[in-house]
């Protein structure tokens, strides 16, 4: 910058270009709120499914760390389960009320019986993919009225 070239030179040289393209404003999303969660659980049949979106709408954790819960992690008489795989590579220890601890005895009841160490399986055995849950969560709240068929972002209307 102190070559004589660039002395004449008092703003930003690519502004004009950056005024040329246009902006694109995304809408913000609907807050997500408790009745829409309890509408869209309501409406998942499947326990383990049903107990994923329990965790998810009152703990506030993501999918993949939902999926990454393992068997020792619950701390039920406690209240508590821990959260191993968070982002940032961080563990947390989260309380729990009765309805999660009911959905997660409920699923225990049906879950397969294998060796596997963490708690959501699939009927097969192996973990569940986060694109089950997802399309679980996701058809629930279509047929709640939750959101609109074609919707995408539905995680921020139900639990976000």
């Amino acid at each position: 910058m102190k070559r004589p070239r660039f002395e004449n030179i008092t703003g930003n040289p690519a502004a004009v270009v950056l005024e040329e393209i246009p902006q694109k404003y995304r809408e913000r999303p609907d807050c997500a709120t408790w009745e829409n969660a309890k509408k869209t659980v309501h409406n998942i049949a499947d326990p383990r499914n049903k107990a994923t979106a329990v965790i998810l709408a009152k703990t506030g954790c993501r999918i993949r760390e939902a999926l990454e819960i393992e068997r020792d992690d619950l701390m039920l008489d406690e209240r508590f389960i821990r959260l191993r795989e968070r982002k940032g590579g961080s563990q947390t220890v989260v309380p729990v009320d009765e309805e999660v601890k009911h959905a997660i005895k409920r699923y225990r009841l049906i879950r397969p019986d294998n060796d596997s160490e963490y708690l959501f399986l699939s009927i097969r055995g192996s973990r569940v993919d986060t694109t089950q849950v997802q399309r679980a969560v996701r058809d629930a709240a279509v047929e709640a009225g939750v959101m609109d068929e074609g919707e995408t972002r539905f995680h921020r209307k139900i639990i976000g």
